[in-house]
């Protein structure tokens, strides 16, 4: 997902899960990325603020709380009410595309796909899933899919029976089961259980029968007075950022995804829960900022900004220089483990995992991803892994393109004079775009108030305009302008020049730092803005500052463990 909203979706296509109105895989050639990769056709008026992507299927929660899907639609996890696939051919997309129905004044606030099915979370605090069923991952108390037949959507989807006096917080799908993070800090799991993955201390399943919901599904045993901030779910497992920065993850084992030092499933048996189960060692006085979960590994964002990742690690993709699996042994975790090698200087923002790849935001704003490249997912134009062999990771591996071009035009504010230049500076702006998101960007954190030092190139002059703005929203730039023109009456007729911003988070207090600082920056357009004085410093910061209930996660994939 793109500073300006737009969707850009690369790898395999093989059921048009990336949008183009085709099956052509992108990434794994020559020009096929950066401004050769169309953005997804969303509807009109339409930008996205959240992307989502399950085995073959991709969904966009959208800026007017909608939601759309595309890509595989077998089990109906499209919630278009059919089976037909959408996407792989021309006219699938933009406004052809209807929204999923919600029900009656309902908006999705989240969007998570899991292998084959999907699940929303909705602005009442309720949740619905729709697609395969198999297992009771939709947690309606039966095996039956929902979204690929009529009178199967909308209010005719029951929401999903959580508690008396329960909500939800936070959604994560996995292969074939499905967690919520609840409003007290508690978790549940419900669908296939045969690794333990829904942490009852069994192996059945829940939510495919009567009286297996709400009340009636007990909450995952954290540990005493612990609470949950964050839960992902892979393929058959699940982890949970804690209140205290730990981790902790249970259900299936195998090549050591739990991150235990063996190949021990955890929650399918008796005293495995709660204080029986350790938190993972991420190394000395580190703790977590955020986890994600893929199929068969896990990677955490560190408090210093470094980045772990364990378990399997075929094609690379735990960035070691190798294909050893790490976390199924003794003396592979903690300080054994080393970080993942960004790039000199480099930190990471936010870190995803896919089904056998991984992704990280840096703190300069670009995407670096590694591990099994067989259908470009990697965006290098090839079909190499990376991560698996030696040099690499690091400065040796190069970030994904993702360039626009924007036309410019410079208008100044003399805030002494409050008078207009006559001159206008035409320019063409080669601006990188700051990506918000490698897979999904969702934040509690709505807003921002942002207090811009505004320049004046010619006299030198400067004055502060300070603007409350929705975070990442494009009309932004054009708040700013109605301010200076409220505060000074100046009008700024085109394009604004910031020397300094500093952002104070609205869910927060009062806690505001100087984030960004340049001297002489021409900003030109609503993009240029965004890139230089919004788009990475306000991600740098929120992302940094976590909220108790936001967050997003790359959906596992389903279809073996890889």
């Amino acid at each position: 997902m793109l500073d300006d909203g737009s969707v850009k979706c690369w790898g395999s296509n093989s059921d048009g899960q990336l949008g183009q109105g085709d099956t052509l895989d992108r990434g794994d050639g020559a020009n096929e990325m950066g401004d050769d990769l169309a953005p997804i056709l969303l509807g009109t008026n339409r930008t996205a603020v959240k992307i989502t992507a399950g085995e073959a299927h991709t969904c966009a929660l959208l800026n007017d709380g909608s939601v759309k899907c595309w890509g595989d639609n077998g089990y109906g996890q499209l919630g278009q009410g059919d089976g037909l696939d959408r996407g792989d051919g021309a006219n699938d997309m933009g406004d052809n595309l209807a929204p999923v129905l919600l029900g009656t004044n309902r908006t999705a606030v989240e969007i998570v796909a899991g292998g084959f099915h999907t699940c929303a979370l909705l602005d009442d605090g309720s949740a619905k899933c729709w697609g395969d069923n198999d297992y009771g991952q939709l947690g309606q108390g039966d095996g039956i899919d929902r979204g690929d037949g009529a009178n199967e959507m909308g209010d005719d989807l029951a929401p999903i029976l959580l508690g008396t006096n329960r909500t939800a917080v936070e959604i994560a799908a996995g292969g074939t089961h499905t967690c919520a993070l609840l409003d007290d800090g508690s978790a549940k799991c419900w669908g296939d259980n045969s690794f333990g993955q829904l942490g009852q201390g069994n192996t059945f399943a829940r939510g495919d029968g009567v009286n297996e919901m709400g009340d009636d599904l007990a909450p995952v045993l954290l540990g005493t007075g612990r609470t949950a901030v964050e839960i992902v779910a892979g393929e058959s497992h699940n982890c949970a950022l804690l209140d205290d920065g730990s981790a902790k993850c249970w259900g299936n084992n195998f090549l050591g995804r739990l991150g235990q030092g063996d190949a021990l499933d955890r929650g399918d048996g008796v005293n495995e829960m709660g204080d029986d189960l350790a938190p993972i060692l991420l190394g000395t006085n580190r703790t977590a900022v955020k986890i994600t979960a893929g199929a068969s590994h896990n990677c955490a964002l560190l408090d210093d900004g470094s980045a772990k990742c364990w378990g399997s690690n075929g094609k690379g993709r735990l960035g070691q220089g190798d294909v050893l699996a790490r976390g199924d042994a003794a003396n592979e975790m903690g300080d054994d483990l080393a970080p993942i090698l960004l790039g000199t200087n480099r930190t990471a923002v936010k870190i995803t995992a896919g089904a056998s790849h991984t992704c990280a935001l840096l703190d300069n704003g670009s995407v670096k991803c590694w591990g099994d490249n067989d259908y470009g997912q990697l965006g290098q134009g090839d079909k190499l892994d990376r991560g698996d062999t030696a040099n690499e990771m690091g400065d040796d591996l190069a970030p994904v393109e993702a360039r626009v071009i924007v036309d410019g035009e410079l208008k100044s504010w003399n805030s002494a004079t409050q008078a207009k230049f006559a001159a206008a500076v035409s320019s063409v702006l080669d601006a990188p775009v700051i990506v918000l998101g490698v897979v999904a960007a969702s934040d509690r954190v709505r807003s921002v108030r942002i207090r811009f030092v505004i320049y004046d190139t010619t006299t030198a002059d400067s004055g502060e305009v300070s603007v409350r703005a929705k975070l990442r929203d494009p009309s932004v730039v054009e708040q700013i302008k109605a301010k200076v023109a409220k505060d000074t009456g100046f009008i700024v007729e085109s394009d604004i020049q910031v020397q300094r911003a500093t952002a104070y988070s609205e869910g927060e207090g009062a806690q505001g730092r100087t984030i960004y600082t340049r001297t002489g920056a021409i900003v030109g357009g609503v993009i240029g803005c965004l890139v230089l004085c919004i788009g990475l410093p306000v991600v740098l910061w929120v992302l940094r500052r976590r909220q108790l209930a936001a967050k997003s996660q790359l959906p596992p994939l389903r279809g073996g463990e890889r």
